[in-house]
This record gives C-alpha cells, sequence and structure tokens, in this order.
C-alpha cells in the first residue's frame, strides 16, 4: 500500500502502523512495567534473539501508553540514509505532528552514499 511520494521515495503506510495484536499473547506486567519505568529515562533498548516477542512486547506497551506514538518497522531496504530518514521523519510527525522547517531542510541536503 503506498501512502505518499516524497523526492522520489515511496513510502509504505504498513511499515507506519503498529503490527495488529496477537490473539493469545502471554502477558508481560513486568517487563511493561520496566518499559514504563523507561519513560523517565534518555532512551530504552529491548534487546533479545529473533522469535522472543520484542515487536508483541513493544506494540502492547505502545497501546497502553497515554502518550503519542511513532512506529517504524525496518527491514533490509533501510539501510540507506534518505529512505530510513524519509520513514523516520514520517513516524515522527505521525506521532507529534508537523516538523520544523530546518528539519525539512537538512532532509533535503541528503545524499547517497552518505
Amino acid at each position: 500500500m503506498i501512502q505518499e511520494r516524497e523526492e522520489s521515495h515511496f513510502l509504505l503506510s504498513t511499515k507506519l502502523k503498529l503490527p495488529q495484536p496477537l490473539n493469545q499473547s502471554v502477558p508481560r506486567p513486568r517487563l511493561l512495567a520496566r518499559l514504563n519505568a523507561g519513560l523517565n529515562r534518555r532512551a530504552t533498548f529491548v534487546t533479545a534473539p529473533a522469535g522472543y516477542g520484542k515487536t508483541t512486547l513493544v506494540s502492547d506497551w505502545a497501546r497502553q501508553l497515554d502518550r503519542p506514538v511513532g512506529w517504524l518497522s525496518l527491514d533490509d531496504k533501510d539501510n540507506d540514509l534518505i529512505r530510513f530518514w524519509n520513514y523516520f521523519m514520517k513516524a515522527i510527525e505521525q506521532a507529534i505532528g508537523s516538523l520544523p522547517d530546518s528539519v525539512r531542510a537538512s532532509n533535503a541536503m541528503l545524499t547517497p552514499g552518505q
């Protein structure tokens, strides 16, 4: 599903939406509490091997927050600075609204291969 075109980059809206909740998932109140405690810090990182439920945990947490959340699902093709930054800006805009013109201007100055 193509959402919009920005500087010859198509943005897929599915990459910018929280994954659908699973019908059956394991409740993780302790981990959700730790993520909530991390709201008072500069950054929180969730690390675990593939298949351990990181996406499920963080998307469940995002749904219960009382604040805006920007979501971006990454894949191998996002290892391109311009593509990544376009998606990143869109995710932030969905959470907080329009970005300042200075951010847009700096994005326009990016060149492939940086």
